[in-house]
């Protein structure tokens, strides 16, 4: 099991420990409130994988359906592409990096240390990964009818095959948090811890 944990300052606030807090304390409200049903799935990006479901608390009721769908699909878009680029498809290859390509630059610069937690980058024997698990209970910050702010809680697992045809479970389990930009919403913290299925040594943590 490895553990990764960052936060970059979300746009029009100073620090990223600030902004992570604030986040965290609206989510915890939200989730009490009730769940909504998911929108529908996006197609995945391996034919053979699950396809991202995602469940959302509301704020009591200020935001319109609509809007709640149009957020949704936004933040979709992210986590899919995340997940594209991070773990679905053949393997080895080079370019995990890009899937950083929707975080802040802030976050983005912090999360390329930890590629090994947040990609399939660090196990050169997968051959192949797909999706078996990609739920996601989203909790959205919402003032007035504008979402400001999100927490996506994500509980994602894969099958990945080593050229030797063995199969292995990986698993993407914690919290990414997510703000509005001008070039659509991005990550701008996490705080994930992954499992690529083999037994931890010593020093692993």
């Amino acid at each position: 099991m490895a553990r990764a944990r960052q936060g970059s300052p979300a746009p029009g606030t100073r620090g990223g420990l600030r902004a992570h807090a604030v986040l965290m304390v609206t989510a915890v409200a939200l989730v009490l409130t009730g769940c909504t049903d998911p929108p529908p799935d996006a197609p995945p990006n391996d034919p053979d994988s699950v396809a991202l479901r995602i469940t959302t608390a509301t704020d009591g009721g200020r935001l319109d359906e609509d809007d709640r769908a149009d957020v949704e699909s936004a933040i979709g878009a992210v986590l899919s592409q995340y997940v594209g680029a991070a773990y679905l498809g053949d393997h080895p290859r080079s370019g995990y990096i890009e899937a950083l390509e929707r975080f802040t630059d802030g976050a983005a610069e912090l999360a390329a240390r930890d590629l090994d937690v947040l990609t399939a980058s660090d196990d050169d024997e997968f051959s192949s990964v797909l999706a078996t698990r990609l739920d996601t209970d989203l909790s959205l910050y919402a003032v007035d009818g504008d979402v400001l702010g999100a927490t996506a809680r994500v509980h994602f697992a894969f099958k990945a095959t080593t050229a030797e045809d063995t199969p292995r479970e990986l698993r993407l389990d914690g919290r990414l948090m997510l703000t509005p930009t001008r070039d659509g919403w991005a990550v701008f913290g996490y705080d994930v811890s992954s499992d690529d299925g083999s037994a931890l040594g010593e020093d692993d943590s």
